[in-house]
């Protein structure tokens, strides 16, 4: 005879406790793996995303150096043009998120951003793109599914769930291998630890080295992470079998990776606020989840990273 059945939480209650998983590993483990579990799981994990994250959602696209006029009879220097797009609203399905342009952006820029943001759209930056995707404190340079843009009023809509697949995806798997890296460290660090108990070793000279050993692991993590992410763009883009060793940007990787690191340690400085208005999500539809691929030749391992979205 079968036992009794143990009661289903209601939605409400699942959505505070994914409430409660705010780090940085949590993120990206609610999105690739809770949110998939079922249905359930996945209108709970949505519905915490819409209402804490979404409106955090920020995409910056650099669009080169802009020279401005003269002005009082003096040439001015160039400075950077970007333009950055914030979130205002969701499509009465929920499905598209649409976000306008800085209201800071003078009017006299306006101009030459629509002029560069066509451009921009108009060539094919996969493994170096033009752009940046800031969710709260989280940065990278992933893909922009369903990607629309009105010039005339600088707004730009996208599937904000292939979004944040992709983003998370990515971070999921950055989380997995430096998790792995760290892992491997142990027997390297008991072996230090053992010289400064031997006294053969001073303790600040231990700290260093473990510091810079972490800092290694943090960008390796990072590269093998976005370089898996780089293969699977290209491999849904047009089934091209992607290979750094053989197709790879390497200076273009390097700079792209220093600037992405910056810029986290900048937005590591923000200060937010997850007080937001709620935002139901009443799309049920289901998820799978995927598998994503490092490069094997230099990770010499298969990790997980993604989830697709139906």
């Amino acid at each position: 005879m079968d036992g009794p059945l143990c009661p289903t939480l209601p939605n409400e209650l699942w959505i505070r406790v994914l409430r409660s998983l705010d780090t940085d590993d949590d993120l990206s483990f609610i999105w690739i793996t809770c949110r998939h579990v079922c249905s359930v799981f996945k209108d709970a994990s949505e519905s915490v995303f819409l209402e804490k994250l979404l409106p955090k959602l920020r995409i910056d696209f650099q669009l080169g150096d802009y020279l401005p006029p003269m002005r009082g009879g003096r040439r001015q220097s160039a400075l950077p043009l970007s333009c950055e797009f914030e979130f205002q609203h969701l499509s009465e399905d929920n499905n598209t998120a649409t976000l306008c342009v800085d209201k800071e952006m003078p009017d006299e820029l306006k101009p030459i951003t629509r002029k560069r943001m066509r451009e921009s759209m108009a060539e094919s930056h996969l493994e170096i793109p033009l752009h940046i995707i800031q969710i709260r404190r989280d940065i990278n340079d992933g893909p922009i599914s369903g990607l629309s843009i009105d010039y005339d009023k600088l707004e730009l809509s996208c599937n904000w769930r292939e979004v944040f697949t992709a983003f998370y995806g990515e971070e999921f798997l950055y989380h997995k291998l430096l998790t792995q890296a760290v892992a491997g460290r142990e027997s390297w660090l008991a072996e230090l630890k053992a010289k400064v108990d031997k006294k053969e070793m001073d303790p600040q000279q231990v700290i260093m080295k473990a510091i810079n050993g972490f800092a290694e692991d943090n960008m390796l993590a990072r590269k093998m992470a976005r370089r898996a992410r780089v293969k699977r763009q290209f491999a849904e883009f047009d089934g091209t079998e992607w290979d750094f060793s053989r197709d790879g940007d390497e200076d273009g990787e390097e700079r792209v990776l220093k600037s992405l690191a910056q810029l986290r340690q900048f937005a590591s400085f923000e200060e937010w606020s997850d007080d937001e208005d709620d935002v139901d999500d009443e799309d049920g539809e289901d998820g799978s989840g995927v598998e994503w691929e490092t490069e094997d030749e230099e990770d010499g391992s298969e990790d997980e990273g993604s989830g697709e979205d139906d």
